[in-house]
């Protein structure tokens, strides 16, 4: 990517299909999971933001499409006290793969 995208929409325009898919999927999930999120993009990536914090980014590579999520200040805390260790915060996966974004909810 050349010039620096100013949507989400010309992020993923200005990619080849099997990405695009990929991301326009992934997007979807996103939006399905977190509704109220505002879209936008930071570093030059897709993100999502929840109630004025960063939630989620996502781009795409060469060989492969990557999804990050941004820790919450709980794990953070628990980070450096070393009790606890965060999950990767990094997900890569091939651009033609099946994939499923899980959502936590209150029972």
């Amino acid at each position: 990517m050349k010039t620096k995208p100013k949507s989400i929409d010309d992020y993923l325009a200005s990619l080849n299909a099997p990405e695009r898919t990929a991301l326009e999927a992934l997007r979807k999930s996103i939006r399905a999971a977190a509704p109220q999120a505002a879209e936008g993009i930071r570093y030059s990536m897709p993100a999502f933001r929840l109630n004025g914090r960063m939630l989620v980014y996502f781009r795409a590579a060469k060989k492969h499409c990557s999804f990050f999520r941004v820790p919450s200040r709980w794990w953070l805390a628990r980070k450096k006290s070393k009790a606890m260790t965060p999950a990767k915060a990094r997900s890569g996966f091939p651009p033609k793969s099946r994939f499923r974004l899980l959502s936590c909810e209150n029972s």
